[in-house]
């Protein structure tokens, strides 16, 4: 972390580091996350704090700190409630149930288009007033980039199956 950053003054949310290993240049980000431990990107948890060192201190922790993993950063931004609510269930699932239409040129896209999974559910694509794609569950994603032959590269929302099924 750039500074001397003391347990105490340790909240959750993202600090920049004095690494500058990424591409750009730029200075490295790690997660914090201060609970009953404190626990930098998901991963790594600091077993003992503020040990005094001749820059600053050190907060020693129990392995190297790695990556982060996703949930990490979607969960500190509410835009990503519904990706850390998939991604942290607790039954399993396909987490991307593709449809059998994939790659359908636009002319074959039609206003209430039942649309169906390799898993054999149900999606509903509309089209009125911007392509969208409604789940099992009811909950519509809007379509908001496709590329020149109407293939889907993002939707703004995890498209669940019926979870009884």
């Amino acid at each position: 972390m750039v500074g001397e950053k003391r347990a105490a003054d340790l909240s959750n949310g993202f600090v920049t580091t004095a690494s500058t290993s990424s591409p750009g240049e730029n200075n490295l980000s790690k997660y914090i996350a201060v609970g009953e431990n404190v626990v930098i990107n998901g991963l790594s948890t600091v077993t003992q704090a503020n040990i005094e060192a001749d820059n600053g201190v050190v907060h020693a922790v129990n392995s190297v700190i790695g990556l982060p993993e996703i949930t990490a950063f979607a969960q500190v931004d509410p835009t990503f409630t519904t990706l850390v609510a998939a991604l942290t269930r607790d039954e399993s699932f396909d987490f991307v149930p593709t449809l059998q239409t994939k790659g359908a040129p636009a002319e074959n896209i039609t206003d209430g288009m039942d649309v169906t999974t390799f898993e054999g559910g149900t999606f509903v694509i509309n089209t009125t007033g911007g392509v969208t794609i409604t789940d099992e569950i009811d909950r519509v994603s809007n379509v908001v980039a496709t590329n020149s032959n109407a293939v889907i590269h993002d939707i703004e929302s995890v498209l669940f199956p019926d979870p009884e099924d």
